[in-house]
């Protein structure tokens, strides 16, 4: 008696997982605040451009 060579295919799936893990952050808020100098360029900046959008009403009036 002679036996054939048999074929097997074997698919495995799995869903696709997400996991989320909290981690705990230590760095004190004032780590992401900008140093002084930062600030007070872009206070600067900022009344510039205020300036800019505010002086020609007044030469128009």
């Amino acid at each position: 008696m002679q036996t054939e060579p048999s074929t097997f295919t074997l698919h495995i799936y799995q869903d696709e997982r997400i996991v989320q893990e909290m981690v705990a952050n230590e760095k004190s808020i004032a780590f992401y605040r900008p140093n002084i100098g930062l600030q007070i360029l872009d206070s600067l900046k900022t009344g510039w451009f205020t300036l800019e959008g505010i002086l020609p009403s007044i030469i128009s009036i």
